[in-house]
């Protein structure tokens, strides 16, 4: 019979980010782990960390404990696709901000 699993995205902390590499780290701070699934992590929204790795936002399931990272797709020619920490469409920024309530973004937005 065929399984299913379904991850319930929960937000801990509003506003943490990370570094999708998770050897982007501070190894001085005794951060490192051989189990870490993210990097260095962040207040604020950044596009790249001190060494170049995409920061995306840092989600947990609620449900298995994995950790996930989500971000406003983008998308490129041929189909392709990639993920940004900020929105995409930045026309008529700064006096108009993009932004959409967390709850409210569409699949198409945001993955």
């Amino acid at each position: 019979m065929p399984r299913f699993r379904f991850h319930y995205f929960f937000r801990n902390i509003e506003g943490v980010w990370a570094s999708v590499n998770p050897d982007d780290i501070d190894n001085k701070a005794g951060y490192n782990d051989d189990e870490r699934t993210a990097g260095k992590l962040y207040s604020t929204t950044k596009i790249n960390s001190e060494i170049g790795n995409r920061i995306l936002e840092l989600l947990y399931c609620d449900n298995c404990g994995t950790t996930f990272f989500g971000g406003s797709r983008s998308i490129g020619k041929k189909g392709t696709w990639e993920l940004l920490p900020l929105s995409p469409k930045i026309e008529g920024i700064p006096e108009k901000t993009p932004g959409k309530l967390v709850d409210k973004r569409t699949y198409q937005e945001y993955g």
